[in-house]
């Protein structure tokens, strides 16, 4: 009988050389760590401790005592899910076999680490409008511009992979958006309609950066760069 040199498949595993980590990578994280230090330094609005310090522990200190550790811990969450989708999606970014690929996994990566920085700072409602001089609906139209340019250019890929989960995401965004313009009610109701919007929004959106990167780069894996 005959054998071919493929009938037999080994179990060995393959020896992948481990690259040095360039010396720039060291420098990196104290080169950002000082930028941001130097801002808290210069920055006229508050003092340097304030800066350093947790948001609560400078609001406990201030002794405001209705404003416990657990206040906006729902909206921390959703800080943290826009964070995750950032680093979903720049991770997947990074290993994409296409360029195409590549630029669309890090422009939602972009998006989403911009608007945890927006929504950690309340810029687009206090930083911008009262510091800056910027309306907020000038930041909702940007934001509104920028994603729908993603979706433009990348409609075919999005469509594909992860469509559906965007749909979703995006109608959550629309009442949250629509409620926060208009007002369409008032006291809680109003604040349980924005926000309980926008916390299943942000929910659907990591969903929607998760599932994309995971199949760019499951489906995408033997495709030419």
């Amino acid at each position: 009988m005959a054998y071919h040199p493929l009938m037999f498949v080994t179990d060995l595993p393959t020896r992948v050389p481990v690259l040095r980590t360039p010396s720039w990578i060291f420098a990196l994280p104290a080169i950002c760590a000082s930028f941001l230090l130097v801002i808290a330094c210069l920055q006229p609005w508050i003092t340097l401790t304030e800066a350093l310090r947790d948001v609560q522990a400078v609001v406990f200190k201030m002794e405001d005592r209705n404003t416990i550790p657990l206040a906006g811990f729902l909206s921390n969450f959703g800080i943290m899910a826009w964070v995750a989708s950032s680093a979903a999606a720049g991770f997947a970014a990074t290993m994409a076999a296409t360029k195409r690929t590549s630029v669309m996994l890090g422009a939602l990566a972009v998006l989403s680490l911009v608007l945890a920085v927006d929504d950690f700072f309340i810029i687009h409602e206090r930083v911008g409008p009262i510091l800056l001089g910027i309306p907020e609906k000038l930041f909702f139209l940007t934001y509104v511009a920028a994603l729908l340019t993603i979706i433009v250019v990348f409609f075919t890929e999005i469509r594909r992979m992860a469509g559906g989960l965007l749909v979703v995401a995006t109608v959550f965004f629309v009442v949250s958006l629509t409620t926060d313009v208009f007002y369409l009610l008032d006291g809680v109701p109003h604040r349980i309609l924005e926000d309980g919007a926008k916390l299943f929004g942000i929910a659907y959106w990591l969903t929607f950066c998760w599932r994309l990167s995971w199949v760019a780069l499951h489906w995408e894996g033997d495709a030419p760069t």
